[in-house]
């Protein structure tokens, strides 16, 4: 027996859950939120790209494209600290150092709110949806009815 729990779960019954159409959707709304969305689009994707190992991208993967600005907001303490022992008197300096790790948070914030949206979008369900799902809890019970199955969504 098999059983899909979580995403799994959700992905099996929603290909629009899956990893590179979600990722494609958060893309296509960065580039659709104003002007220069396009060029937005390309400048995180190319950050996301520099934090990667080398061959790999983030272009099927929402995680490592906006998770490259929690990352860069976390590393920038380091700057922060070293500036603050060598500059001590050079407030101009970590001031400018605490504006760009806002900036990254604010990019991380606005990615993940994009996302956010894109899933709950695509996470409506009706029972007609749900009818596959539905179809396949009653052939477990039909097949083995001493065996208990979970079947839960992470959302």
């Amino acid at each position: 027996m098999a059983v899909l729990v979580g995403n799994g779960l959700s992905i099996a019954f929603n290909q629009n859950l899956l990893l590179p159409n979600i990722t494609k959707q958060v893309r296509k709304r960065i580039m659709n939120s104003g002007d220069g969305g396009k060029k937005v689009v390309r400048a995180m994707r190319s950050l996301a790209d520099a934090t990667l190992p080398a061959g790999q991208n983030n272009h099927h993967d929402f995680e490592r494209l906006v998770g490259a600005f929690g990352a860069e907001s976390s590393t920038l303490k380091h700057p922060q600290a070293l500036a603050r022992v060598s500059h001590p008197d050079d407030h101009d300096l970590r001031k400018a150092i605490r504006k760009t790790t806002a900036f990254a948070r604010e990019l991380r914030d606005l990615g993940t709110g994009h996302l956010l949206e894109v899933v709950y979008e695509n996470s409506r369900s009706s029972y007609t949806e749900s009818e596959p799902l539905n179809a396949s809890l009653v052939m477990v019970c039909r097949i083995a009815p001493r065996m208990r199955a979970v079947l839960s969504r992470s959302w």
